[in-house]
């Protein structure tokens, strides 16, 4: 069974330059940016089978480059529940790598040398833990976007709540280091402008290291995939809208509705039983599942912290923190006052949907205007041009992840006194309730975990819940 994805000062210029260009090609080849494919799933015995295919996918040198997250969910002698699956090794075609991550948990997959546009390859995966005389096997996987080791600015210097150097609230904060930074006036220390300020422990994850980032938020589909391999208490918890009965009054489930709202297509059967719910996407109203205008890939708004933080935790993948969200956006680059993840202060108005609910859903003005904020949920990469990309016309960030605290927002774990998230990663395994065990992340609570506003202003867009992870390397 496959599953898709549902993936400084002046001296810094010339990588400006270079992402500019980087980003014209990257969409060079077609309008749909979330395209990726895990198809001709076969096993023998441990060992999986497959090919993966994603569009609009890019490598120059190390510093630029996505990759996919690939991982595994495993069926033991036909059921009950799904368990994660672990991955002893991975072997791919020529032109490609893949890194297993040291926990098991997954495997990166990306290209070996420059390139870009769709990629191709044959994946063969050694399941290190298989459960039970037989297996059914889901294959999941996510686009991902690398985010170097390097220094960058958190805060812009200009906007209404912001992080700043010192007690220059004028001067954007430098991260030099993985190491603790203190809350004072010291050109060393991290100050605040409306709101608490707090000393950020060296566990506490700076952004100066590596990482991969989501390219895209958590979609309506990746969801689902989520929903369905969980257990009927598990699904009751991750849902908006009460499911305990047999027929639920609210079908569109996320959106705790009737019918369709603020086109959140998230649903289940008018009768769903008392066991475990199969759920599926429906944009378009007929209750039949997998039709191409069913909205599959728009983003999944309305998660609240324990939805967001379960899906991490069942993926592999980990909250970003307040300060990888300022790295992931803006770079190395010396910040632009007031300006959003794509690296100008200019914004438009969302236009008419059109193609709606089908891989080429966008706005009427995507791809002629930049910096769309959207007004509600839609297909993740709508508004990547085919010709001529900009950051700022393709909603991305320096490193090209995109709509990054747009619509939904980014939610991100800050710090706090006392706070001790240390930026560990999800093992693939929730507790009986669906929620995530990372003992860091649960501790957590909404005040300090919440909608990506209040730091910069490029976090100032937002509205419904949303969300996507990070893994480091």
């Amino acid at each position: 069974m496959a599953s898709t994805d549902y993936m400084y000062e002046p001296k810094y210029l010339s990588m400006t330059k270079l992402l500019t260009v980087l980003l014209s090609l990257l969409f060079c080849c077609q309008l749909s940016a979330n395209n990726l494919q895990i198809t001709q799933l076969s096993t023998n015995g441990s060992t999986l089978t497959f090919q993966v295919t994603w569009d609009n996918s890019w490598r120059n040198g190390l510093t630029y480059h996505d990759a996919v997250w690939v991982f595994v969910k495993q069926l033991p002698n036909g059921g009950p529940n799904w368990e994660h699956a672990n991955v002893a090794a991975a072997q791919v075609d020529q032109g490609y790598q893949s890194i297993v991550s040291t926990d098991k948990v997954g495997v990166f997959i990306r290209r070996a040398s420059n390139g870009i546009g769709t990629a191709t390859s044959q994946v063969q995966l050694v399941i290190d833990n298989p459960l039970g005389v037989y297996q059914d096997y889901k294959v999941m996987g996510t686009e991902m976007v690398y985010v170097p080791q390097g220094q960058f600015y958190a805060g812009d210097g200009a906007s209404t709540a912001r992080v700043h150097q010192g007690s220059d609230v004028n001067l954007p904060m430098p991260i030099t280091s993985d190491g603790a930074i203190v809350c004072g006036n010291g050109s060393n220390n991290i100050g605040t402008v409306g709101g608490a300020c707090y000393d950020i422990p060296a566990a506490y994850p700076t952004g100066y290291n590596a990482f991969y980032s989501m390219k895209y938020v958590i979609t309506q589909q990746q969801y689902v995939d989520f929903l369905n391999t969980m257990t009927r208490a598990q699904q009751e918890e991750r849902v908006n809208a009460n499911i305990a009965g047999t027929h639920p009054t609210n079908i569109y489930v996320m959106a705790n509705a009737p019918i369709q709202q603020n086109r959140n297509a998230v649903r289940c059967p008018a009768n769903i039983g008392t066991g475990k719910v199969e759920f599926f996407v429906d944009a378009n109203g007929n209750g039949i599942a997998g039709d191409s205008d069913d909205g599959q890939g728009r983003a999944c708004a309305t998660l609240s912290n324990d939805h967001w933080m379960a899906y991490l935790d069942w993926s592999g993948l980990r909250p970003y923190s307040f300060l990888e969200i300022e790295k992931a956006s803006r770079g190395p680059a010396y910040p632009v006052a007031n300006e959003f993840s794509w690296g100008t202060p200019n914004r438009s108005s969302a236009g008419t949907v059109i193609n709606v609910g089908t891989d080429s859903e966008k706005y009427t003005n995507s791809n002629t205007d930049g910096g769309i904020h959207h007004a509600f949920q839609i297909r993740v990469g709508a508004n990547a041009p085919s010709t001529s990309a900009t950051r700022e016309l393709s909603g991305a960030s320096f490193y090209g992840i995109i709509d990054i605290g747009n619509h939904p927002s980014d939610l991100y774990i800050g710090p706090a006194a006392g706070n001790p998230y240390e930026g560990t990663h999800g093992d693939g395994i929730l507790n009986i309730n669906g929620t995530a065990t990372n003992a860091d992340w649960i501790s957590q609570t909404d005040a300090h975990s919440k909608f990506t506003f209040g730091i910069s202003h490029l976090y100032q867009l937002y509205s419904f819940g949303g969300g996507r992870g990070v893994r480091s390397i």
